[in-house]
């Protein structure tokens, strides 16, 4: 049972070792692009905003449309990161 999102690139579907390799480098682009890591200035600013609008684009198409339910993939695997993703305590404390 997979329980990474199905990737695909150029045609060739990925491994779920590769696709929890993806996974994990736009979580942690996501953290690189937060506040005003890539320049203070209107354009720098500008620039993050639109990599952080794209992360989102990325992560909605991971977790929402490859797990319909409610943090579980298709197989009815339930994935954790992504129920502890909508508690509003989440993330915190680390």
């Amino acid at each position: 049972m997979q329980c990474e999102p199905a990737i695909q690139i150029n045609g060739r579907i990925l491994t779920e070792a590769q696709a929890m390799t993806v996974r994990v480098a736009i979580e942690n682009f996501s953290v690189d692009v937060a506040g005003d890591r890539l320049g203070s200035d209107e354009r720098g600013l500008q620039i993050a905003a639109a990599y952080r609008e794209r992360v989102a684009e990325i992560r909605h198409v991971m977790y929402n449309v490859a797990a319909p339910a409610m943090g579980t993939t298709r197989t009815g695997k339930t994935r954790p990161w992504i129920a502890q993703r909508d508690k509003p305590d989440a993330g915190k404390g680390r």
